[in-house]
This record gives C-alpha cells, sequence and structure tokens, in this order.
C-alpha cells in the first residue's frame, strides 16, 4: 500500500504478511489504516468492526456470533481469520468472509441458518 500526495508523490508505503502483520513500513504520517484498508490501533490489533483481529496470530481474540455450517468444517473455528485463507478472501465485517474481487466485482458468503435434522 503506497499513499500518495495529489500530485503523485510517495510519501508512506507499507507492505504485509499473508495474514496481514506489517512486512515493511516506510510511514510515519500517523496514519490509522493497514491491511486491507482497515484500522490499526496503537495495542497493533485491527477492528473489524464487530471483534479484533490481531495479525501477529491470524486469528481473531474473541468467537465468532455466527456458530459456522455443520457441512464446513472450517466454517466452525469460531476463531479464524476467513477460514484461514486470506488469498481469496477478506472479513471487513468481522462475522463473514467476502470474495476478494476477481474482476466481477465483491461477492458476500451469506450466513446459512444452522438447521438440526432431528428438530425437523
Amino acid at each position: 500500500m503506497t499513499g500518495l500526495t495529489k500530485d503523485g508523490q510517495a510519501v508512506a508505503s507499507s507492505s504485509y504478511n499473508l495474514y496481514g502483520s506489517t512486512k515493511d513500513s516506510t510511514d510515519e504520517t500517523g496514519n490509522p489504516y493497514a491491511y486491507n484498508g482497515e484500522a490499526r490501533d496503537s495495542t497493533g490489533l485491527d477492528y473489524l468492526r464487530a471483534r479484533y483481529y490481531d495479525s501477529q496470530a491470524g486469528t481473531f481474540l474473541t468467537e465468532d456470533s455466527y456458530q459456522g455450517e455443520l457441512d464446513d468444517p472450517l466454517s466452525q473455528n469460531r476463531y479464524a481469520y476467513v477460514q484461514n485463507n486470506p488469498v481469496n478472501y477478506t472479513d471487513p465485517s468481522g462475522h463473514f468472509r467476502k470474495m476478494l474481487p476477481d474482476g466481477k466485482g465483491p461477492r458476500y458468503t451469506q450466513p446459512k441458518p444452522l438447521i438440526n435434522p432431528k428438530d425437523g
């Protein structure tokens, strides 16, 4: 990510590891936005509107309120960031993964209700 002046001069540049920890930065502007354009606070955590994300660990600090899908085990890890697939997804809400743009525009994966087959 590179910050530019209105004349196109680079004033700051940052690069990130796969899960968003800062790899390299020349940013001395005080810009609070980091990986995927999300706000990073003074503790180094990213606030994703519902909960905090630790880019060093690649996990959320608290459980997701969404419990996942019965037929998708990766969705049941309530601390995982984008089902451990940050190459293809992002999670700006802190609740649901979002497909990264691929020329067709962003797509959201909507949660499916959990229904116990025994309950009908």
